[in-house]
């Protein structure tokens, strides 16, 4: 039988105590807090994660692949060991560039065999370990995926999206778009495919502060484009920071109204209490009025 060696990243949130006995790799991603870097699972734990995460005036987090030198290094210390092929098991393409790090290191190594593999997720979804031993007690997961309408190839997103709802996705956190006509196509070939039906699709609706947040998010976000008009609206608005606020009610409520949203992701890099004030415009209750009254709407925040 041949041997082959298994690798995979962090982000698949394995125990390493646990990978260690079934002879998986993990390569780590980097996270970076303020001018600080760790390799998450060896320098960082989950709980210093989380930690820091929570800390009073916390630096929020950034992350990034590791680099194709470290997994060449990795591969190459596997097939020192005895390893005959190499299957690289990573976080998804769509989340991370984890994966393109790892067919670079591939493409180092033309003579070994080496398989990279796109896990379409994120963390472990599968009720059991990559080595095949079944998690025990297995847990509870609402297993969800990502989707960007707004970037190319358009035609491809729907086919990909319907890929993940059959790999067992039950919802879609669609990726902040500051396009609605990109959008709305989105979702109506969605509808029009029946994707709609098997998995909840869930826009995301972007808070910012100012016009400078916009253009940052259009020259230096992979895969998110803001049209220079609307940069330009905020910019020349009496109140900049309103202005912002006035485009991302606007964005809400043209998603929430399109056929196939089942709900909204709303996240907010303003230091005031924006989503409380996007959730009042766009009428919708707070959850303990929602608890105590029985409300229901056909859309979910």
């Amino acid at each position: 039988m041949r041997r082959v060696a298994i690798f995979t990243d962090s982000a698949s949130d394995m125990d390493p105590q646990a990978a260690e006995v079934d002879g998986i790799g993990i390569v780590p991603l980097l996270v970076t807090f303020g001018d600080e870097t760790f390799k998450a699972g060896e320098e960082l734990s989950t709980k210093a994660f989380w930690d820091r995460m929570t800390a009073p005036d916390a630096p929020f987090p950034k992350t990034a692949a590791s680099s194709p030198a470290e997994f060449k290094d990795a591969y190459e210390a596997a097939f020192s060991d005895g390893a005959e092929a190499v299957v690289s098991i990573h976080v998804a393409s769509a989340l991370s560039g984890t994966i393109k790090s790892a067919q670079i290191a591939r493409d180092m190594l033309p003579d070994r065999e080496i398989h990279v593999v796109d896990s379409l997720g994120a963390s472990m979804a599968q009720g059991t370990y990559l080595s095949g031993r079944t998690l025990d007690p297995a847990p509870h997961l609402f297993l969800g995926a990502v989707e960007n309408p707004g970037a190319p190839p358009y035609g491809y997103r729907v086919d990909r999206s319907l890929k993940k709802a059959r790999a067992g996705a039950r919802f879609l956190q669609l990726q902040v778009s500051f396009e609605p006509a990109r959008l709305a196509a989105f979702m109506a070939e969605a509808v029009a495919s029946r994707l709609a039906e098997q998995v909840a699709l869930i826009p995301s609706i972007c808070l910012v502060r100012s016009p400078k947040a916009l253009r940052y998010i259009d020259e230096k976000v992979p895969g998110i484009t803001v049209p220079p008009e609307l940069i330009e609206r905020c910019e020349r608005a009496p109140d900049p920071e309103e202005e912002c606020f006035e485009v991302a009610c606007e964005l809400a409520e043209q998603a929430r109204a399109l056929p196939g949203t089942a709900g909204l992701h709303l996240i907010s890099f303003r230091r005031e209490a924006g989503i409380a004030r996007l959730c009042e415009r766009l009428q919708i209750p707070t959850r303990v009025e929602r608890e105590t009254s029985g409300y229901r709407r056909p859309v979910a925040v």
